[in-house]
């Protein structure tokens, strides 16, 4: 038995687009609770690829609304690079073009400078939605557990590591301070240690040495 999960996509100008999101197979002859339905992986599988497509398809749809200069003209190809962005449901991986700046817009007649578009349209590399879910994970509990925890459940493998925990993690901090100074609040105070009693140094001068090495 084989099921076979696919989609439709509709654009704002009526067009439809099917693609394929995954399959599964199943023995007819073999039926237990371990083979019963979807399993984790399956599911992490199919949330992965629906992420890619969407995501892909959005980008794709928005670059094409602006590859036409104001003036009428098509921004020239020059080429194309791939742009990496960490999701809840996956790291969606986006062809990037890169175009030559129309010759209405050059201040000089010569070399026409290059743009990537996209980039400019997406700097973070990383949603919001997932950098709340690492945060709040991280908060409670040490950070190798905290993505250990995520990737069982979300496929967030190629996303989240335990230094991109914890940077995360200080940048939520630094956000909210910020938005706690904007609002009138005084800055957190950074707990120091107490200072250690313990000497951490011993200086012997020449006559205790003389007469230790006389005893």
């Amino acid at each position: 038995m084989q099921m076979i999960v696919k989609a439709e996509l509709v654009f704002d100008d009526g067009s439809v687009e099917q693609v394929r999101l995954a399959s599964f197979e199943r023995e007819e002859a073999d039926l237990s609770v371990r083979s019963l339905g979807l399993t984790l992986d399956d599911g992490k599988q199919l949330l992965r690829r629906t992420q890619q497509c969407l995501s892909e398809s959005q980008a794709a749809a928005w670059l094409k609304q602006r590859s036409i200069c104001p003036c009428g003209w098509s921004y020239p190809h020059k080429d194309s690079r791939t742009i990496s962005v960490g999701t809840v449901f996956g790291l969606v991986k986006l062809p990037s073009p890169r175009w030559y700046r129309c010759l209405c817009e050059a201040h000089f007649f010569g070399r026409q400078p290059t743009w990537s578009p996209l980039p400019e349209r997406l700097p973070q590399r990383f949603t919001p939605e997932l950098e709340l879910l690492v945060a709040a994970a991280a908060a409670e509990q040490p950070y190798a557990r905290a993505v250990e925890s995520l990737c069982a459940v979300l496929p967030v493998e190629d996303c989240i590591s335990i230094s991109g925990a914890k940077n995360r993690v200080r940048a939520v901090a630094a956000e909210l301070d910020e938005a706690g100074a904007e609002d009138g609040y005084p800055p957190r105070r950074v707990r120091q240690p107490p200072a250690s009693r313990r000497a951490r140094s011993m200086a012997i001068d020449s006559v205790s040495t003389l007469y230790c090495g006389d005893m």
